[in-house]
């Protein structure tokens, strides 16, 4: 499908037919920012004034503002604080979009679609900046390949809980092949939810030394590292220590 272009608009704060058109579906503890423009994804020839009037409030859709801010949350050159509302605002219209587009990213990796996986994967990782889970899609979706696919079959079983099932499975990549740090992220993760901290943090030291010789994103061995840190944390209140 092709993509229309962004634009960014500004919102008037006394704008009654944008506010009567939106304020309804927005949760009541949203407030609009008239200080931040909203991205908006319109067709190529369209045309367009930055300052909002009523006939585009009119015509404006939700899913118009949403696909013009999943677009732009991944953009290093836009305002962070910008960034910070977009995320609030997607949040409260879609508080379910981390499992939606995990799921969508699933499916695109089994019909071996993994550029559009990867894709879906880094809007969550716009939205969710340092996020563990985040991290775990990305390690089961980082390389184009359908032997990986067993991992993407992992992630199916923690995100249903079966943690314990997944175990024996990614044991056996790792055995097959000791290099493979996205395994022994999954595995450090499948460990951590189970509480097994100790084992968790064995996997996740090694998971981390072997993302760091591949050059692996300074931002995702730092997810690692805090997920270790948090794995320590636990083991010392539990008193396994």
């Amino acid at each position: 499908m092709k993509k229309g272009k962004i634009f960014f608009i500004e919102i008037p704060k006394n704008h009654d037919v944008f506010n009567s058109h939106f304020l309804n579906n927005m949760d009541k503890d949203f407030t609009l920012d008239p200080a931040i423009p909203l991205p908006i994804e319109l067709e190529e020839q369209a045309e367009y004034s930055s300052s909002l009037n009523d006939t585009l409030a009119q015509s404006l859709s939700l899913e118009m503002i949403l696909a013009g801010m999943l677009r732009v949350i991944t953009d290093a050159e836009i305002d962070p604080d910008w960034l910070h509302y977009y995320r609030q605002f997607i949040l409260v219209l879609k508080p379910d979009i981390f499992n939606e587009f995990t799921k969508a990213a699933i499916i695109k990796a089994k019909n071996n679609d993994f550029k559009s996986a990867l894709e879906i994967n880094k809007v969550l990782e716009g939205l969710f900046p340092m996020s563990a889970d985040v991290l775990l899609n990305k390690a089961l979706l980082d390389e184009y390949k359908a032997e990986h696919l067993s991992l993407i079959e992992c992630l199916e079983m923690l995100y249903q809980g079966n943690n314990e099932k997944a175990l024996p499975l990614l044991r056996v990549m790792i055995e097959d092949n000791p290099k493979a740090w996205n395994a022994w992220y999954v595995l450090g993760w499948a460990l951590y939810r189970l509480g097994r901290y100790k084992d968790a943090i064995e996997s996740l030291k090694q998971a981390h030394e072997l993302a760091k010789a591949l050059f692996v994103e300074s931002k995702d061995l730092d997810i690692i590292s805090n997920l270790i840190h948090s794995a320590k944390h636990l083991w010392d209140k539990a008193g396994q220590l």
